[in-house]
């Protein structure tokens, strides 16, 4: 449920962090990497309201069933370990969505 949820980081880059990411998605993006838990914290810091509860259901989602219960902060720090260790959940940049897509169809009224 939660990782379907786009964020976006301060810089309009949005991404999807998938706690088990379809083979479709895997073979056609290319998951970014970090090299230490500090690192996945500064990219969390960028993040730009995530949903609240978001990160303890990212975690809930990747089967860890006790995260409901954590702090925010508790979370993060799983989370951090988890992207560096484990790959999951992967994190991958996509395009932002279009909001003309969304947008019902436009009507032209002629004036008479």
């Amino acid at each position: 449920m939660f990782d379907k949820t786009l964020v976006r980081d301060g810089f309009g880059q949005h991404y999807l962090l998938q706690s088990r990411p379809p083979l479709h998605i895997s073979f056609k993006l290319n998951a970014r990497k970090f090299c230490s838990p500090n690192d996945v914290r500064r990219f969390i810091e960028s993040l730009q309201r995530v949903p609240p509860g978001y990160w303890q259901g990212l975690l809930h989602d990747s089967g860890q069933t006790d995260s409901l219960y954590m702090s925010d902060s508790a979370a993060i720090n799983a989370i951090c370990d988890r992207m560096v260790y484990y790959q999951r959940p992967a994190v991958f940049a996509v395009d932002p969505p279009s909001h003309a897509a969304d947008a019902p169809p436009q009507t032209h009224h002629q004036n008479k």
